[in-house]
Parts: structure tokens; C-alpha cells; sequence
């Protein structure tokens, strides 16, 4: 039974691990967005 916790946990850490970016940071200028609309967008994707 440990073993196949064991097995589960490290594949789900290599799946996981995919997801890490590694792309640098992207600076896009966002002034000419409304407020509000960025507001609700982030509210949203949380």
C-alpha cells in the first residue's frame, strides 16, 4: 500500500512540476484597460 502511495505522490510531483514556468515575467503595459474590467478578470481567474 505505501509503495503505491509512494508511486502516486512522486508522479503527481513530476505532473505538477511541468506547470513551473520558465518563461521570464512578461511587463505588458496594461493602462488602456479599464479598471474594471481588469478587476473582474482577476476576480476571476482566482
Amino acid at each position: 500500500m505505501y509503495k503505491t502511495l509512494s508511486a502516486l505522490l512522486c508522479l503527481s510531483g513530476i505532473a505538477l512540476s511541468v506547470l513551473v514556468p520558465v518563461a521570464p515575467i512578461q511587463t505588458r503595459d496594461v493602462s488602456h484597460i479599464s479598471p474594471v474590467i481588469l478587476t473582474v478578470c482577476n476576480s476571476y481567474t482566482l
